[in-house]
């Protein structure tokens, strides 16, 4: 998948405005768990709940968050002063990264893309009759 991860992005922000989500509220938070990765190689899961509460897990991080609307896209500040904004294109969310909050927007983020997580309920067999 990381080979072909700036083609994805390059892909998704171009039919992006045709494909988006339209987000209007906070009801529409992206709620669920989410595995991001990033350009620099990074895999981090995320999990953001009804009220827009997020946490995150990094091999070298953990953090919890906020996740709010602004402009179609969802920013989430993260206690540990990292922000990520995450921008719909389909079922999929482009994710900019910024290390520190006071480079958002200044700096060049650090580009991923956000795929949901299904958890897949395993069945547990009954023993046959004999």
């Amino acid at each position: 998948m990381i080979y072909r991860l700036p083609t994805l992005l390059a892909t998704a922000l171009l039919i992006g405005g045709a494909n988006a989500q339209m987000i209007t509220t906070e009801h529409d938070f992206p709620v669920g768990t989410w595995k991001v990765t990033f350009a620099n190689k990074v895999v981090e899961v995320c999990k953001i709940d009804e009220s827009g509460s997020a946490s995150v897990k990094e091999p070298r991080r953990e953090s919890s968050g906020t996740t709010l609307l602004r402009n179609g896209s969802f920013l989430i500040t993260f206690t540990d002063k990292r922000v990520e904004r995450w921008t719909p294109v389909g079922e999929r969310f482009v994710v900019e990264h910024w290390p520190s909050g006071h480079q958002f927007t200044s700096e060049n983020p650090v580009m991923g893309i956000a795929e949901k997580r299904h958890l897949h309920k395993h069945r547990t067999l009954k023993p046959s009759a004999k």
